[in-house]
């Protein structure tokens, strides 16, 4: 049996069939039905119950009376008058024995409050089962993991750790929760935009730039506090109003380069810094090669932009690196393909570009979702490939947690839609692994990292140009 937090009690109940010769006790319930070869009902299946005070639950017991099955309708009999339905139908022989209830909030709290259930027989598996939210119904059952050997007792450790007890196998299996990560929903930003630019700096998110639901392009900047949970405005961004400028955190200070005036063309090669301090914009030495859409990230004292689209709307491989000391600019290899809508990141001393597209100055896009991923090192002044994306897109968002890239919606699907999907790069085995899907898939967010927290803001939910102000937070355990 199962005590759960909603109050009730709850017990599987096996369905064997009803065997033996009851005496009867002198009482109406059991006069009449002590021939087994008239009344034994036979198999049955096996049932979940909620088990109150007093009520009875159609399990026959001559030594109280109760010689009823069920509600009678095997034996033409009107029921108890204390007889209680089972609230679920656990199938046939499933000899289900050991339950409890799932109380930690591992899985983003989904399994809070469900019940698991061991079914020694048919299946050697554990059931999963949702109630209602008052406990009184069953929503769904699944099966949650088999290949047991007549499991048995069930019990919950801590972190949400299960153990089984396989009888047929005298072991006891450990079932350790693997955590994907959760979204939550934060306050929303004040404008809802589009392809804009930005990042974490010292503990506060800046979205900076973007293409507007209604007037064109912003050159607003508006700053996230997570402490506060609240979204404030600072000073505007010098220059053109652009959508898809390229910005990094850098020594505490907020760097933005380039950006477009117009989808596929008016790329810009202004460059500037913003003092959180202060809540002043300094210009800097314009960019060697206009651009939007790009990729970049920040290494040691160095900048590294790599791809974007230029000023006629062709994906460019140009890498440029800026050094903030100098305040100059010098050229490093180019990609070994050219991409706009990448996302970036500095992983391990190098420089990764994930994904974007391939597009022609007349329009023709070659590779509308890129799976390649390429890193830039330093060192060597060269490309490598690494492996490719499970999910190819263009203009998602990326953090970096652990020392792992997690690169979470972008665009467009095969129906032209956004990506809700959320997957991990692991630059030491170059792999993936899949994360828990954004709430609100879109494209053209700005992202960063704060205490250990992926905030992604703003985008597009819809393919293609479509606006939205929500701000999402993801937590990797």
């Amino acid at each position: 049996f199962a005590w759960h937090s909603n109050g009730n009690l709850y017990g599987p109940e096996n369905g064997l069939g009803v065997t033996g010769t009851y005496p009867a006790s002198g009482t109406a319930p059991c006069l009449g039905f002590a021939n087994t070869s008239l009344h034994n009902p036979g198999p049955q299946n096996d049932y979940l119950m909620n088990l109150k005070f007093g009520q009875y639950y159609g399990h026959p017991n001559p030594h109280r009376n109760e010689c009823v099955f069920k509600d009678g309708a095997l034996q033409g009999v009107a029921p108890l008058p204390n007889y209680e339905a089972p609230i679920f139908d656990l199938g046939p022989n499933r000899s289900a024995n050991g339950i409890i209830e799932y109380t930690a909030d591992n899985f983003c709290g989904r399994m809070q409050g469900n019940l698991l259930i061991a079914n020694y027989s048919a299946g050697d598996n554990i059931t999963r089962v949702v109630l209602s939210a008052d406990g009184s119904s069953v929503l769904t059952s699944s099966s949650l993991i088999g290949g047991f050997n007549d499991p048995l007792p069930l019990a919950m450790g801590p972190n949400g750790v299960i153990f089984v007890g396989e009888f047929g196998s005298d072991l006891v299996t450990t079932l350790i929760p693997i955590e994907f990560g959760c979204w939550d929903t934060v306050a929303p930003m004040p404008a809802s935009l589009l392809d804009l630019g930005g990042t974490a700096v010292d503990g506060k998110l800046y979205a900076v730039g973007g293409e507007m639901l209604v007037g064109g392009h912003s050159s607003a900047m508006y700053i996230y506090d997570p402490v506060l949970n609240e979204w404030s405005q600072g000073s505007d961004l010098p220059g053109a109003a652009v959508e898809n400028p390229m910005a990094v955190g850098l020594n505490g200070l907020l760097y933005v380069f380039g950006g477009a005036t117009e989808s596929f063309t008016g790329a810009q090669s202004t460059a500037n810094v913003y003092d959180p301090g202060t809540g002043l914009w300094s210009p800097l030495a314009p960019m060697p090669t206009p651009r939007s859409g790009g990729a970049c990230a920040a290494i040691t004292v160095l900048i590294y932009l790599a791809g974007g689209m230029d000023n006629n709307g062709a994906s460019i491989n140009t890498l440029e690196i800026y050094d903030p000391v100098g305040n100059s600019w010098s050229s490093g290899a180019p990609m070994l393909e050219p991409r706009d809508g990448p996302v970036g990141a500095a992983l391990n001393g190098e420089f990764y570009v994930f994904g974007g597209r391939i597009r022609q100055a007349n329009g023709t896009e070659v590779v509308a979702t890129m799976q390649t991923v390429e890193a830039y090192n330093p060192g060597t002044n060269s490309w490598t490939p690494k492996a490719l994306m499970p999910s190819g897109r263009r203009t998602a968002v990326i953090g970096t947690l652990n020392g792992r890239a997690q690169i979470a919606g972008g665009e467009k699907t095969p129906q032209g839609g956004t990506f809700a999907a959320n997957e991990e790069y692991d630059p030491i085995s170059n792999t993936w692994r899949v994360l828990e899907p954004m709430k609100t898939p879109r494209h053209g967010a700005v992202g960063g990292v704060i205490d250990g927290v992926f905030y992604a803001a703003g985008g597009g939910p819809d393919g293609g140009t479509s606006f939205s102000n929500v701000t999402e937070a993801f937590t990797l355990p």
